[in-house]
């Protein structure tokens, strides 16, 4: 083999490789951006869940409230 043809193929591995290696960064990129998109969705969806959380814990609590009120109401108008 000839100094010239193993030039040419050493340069043809080096472009393949760094071509590769290109490549490979990219998708790397975009898979942190896409992994830290779906944790901010996930973070997202966890804060919307306690809060839905709250408000039915706040409506089930007026509600005892309520009917608390009505069983005294009750009691107190009717004679023993």
């Amino acid at each position: 083999m000839s100094a010239t043809n193993f030039l040419l193929e050493l340069t043809e591995h080096y472009l393949f490789n760094s071509l590769h290696r290109i490549l490979y960064l990219s998708l790397m990129a975009e898979n942190q951006h896409r992994i830290q998109h779906l944790e901010q969705a996930t973070r997202h969806l966890d804060d919307s869940t306690e809060k839905l959380g709250r408000k039915i814990n706040a409506q089930r609590q007026e509600e005892i409230i309520e009917e608390i009120e009505v069983i005294l109401l009750n009691a107190s108008t009717d004679p023993i």
